[in-house]
């Protein structure tokens, strides 16, 4: 991932004949970018981040602000000890009510969890807190940038031309040339199927995954 964001900004300007960026400066740019950017992350399977937190007594957890996604969940007691993560499989909703219809299991680690729409809940349930104990892996959105200054595009490189192409958009729309913002929107749109089947390929865990929206715990990582 080696494209500066300012690269991406001077090829947009040039699109829309605005090389000297008089019309659409410099910060309307950047906030382009950010929100083409999260609208390609919230599409594809483009950003993958991994967040570790600790493993609470008797509680349910919260997803990562950014997260669209969600991939897998490991847990240990022995966090220092990089071979002992174990998987946390997923459970159905059935299954779930069934292991904790009357009594609530608990014990020292999960070994299935629920994913919900804002939250997910652990079966087992602790009984002790254990710092840095879970690990949960995730496809979610970029980070906004702030500062255009050495910044870098954080899709492969091979998205380049669709992150121009989205930013140019916002362009001409920012210059009241909507007929055109409209055509080439309706182009730049069909191209995601090229691209999400180009990052699957690449990926190297295609299962189905459970869709959740919600909050907190990262170390991560339209038009």
């Amino acid at each position: 991932m080696s494209t500066l964001i300012d690269s991406l900004i001077r090829q947009s300007s040039i699109n829309i004949s605005n090389p000297d960026k008089s019309r659409v400066t410099p910060s309307d740019w950047l906030e382009f970018y950010n929100a083409v950017a999260r609208d390609i992350g919230a599409r594809l399977f483009a950003m993958r981040y991994t967040s570790i937190f600790d493993i609470q007594a008797d509680t349910d957890y919260d997803y990562p602000d950014e997260m669209t996604r969600m991939i897998a969940l490991w847990v240990t007691d022995t966090p220092d000890d990089q071979d002992s993560w174990a998987l946390v499989k997923e459970l159905r909703e059935d299954e779930f009510h069934d292991r904790v219809n009357r009594r609530y299991p608990t014990g020292v680690l999960p070994e299935r969890y629920l994913p919900e729409a804002t939250i997910f809940r652990v079966v087992p349930r602790p009984t002790a807190a254990i710092a840095r104990a879970a690990k949960l892996e995730y496809w979610g959105l970029p980070d906004e940038i702030t500062n255009i200054s050495g910044g870098y595009m954080p899709f492969p490189d091979l998205m380049r031309e669709w992150v121009v192409e989205g930013m140019t958009i916002h362009g001409l729309r920012k210059l009241k040339e909507i007929a055109e913002a409209r055509e080439r929107y309706t182009v730049w749109e069909t191209r995601e199927s090229s691209y999400a089947a180009t990052l699957t390929d690449r990926a190297d865990d295609r299962r189905p995954a459970f869709v959740p929206r919600s909050r907190k715990n990262s170390t991560g990582g339209m038009v």
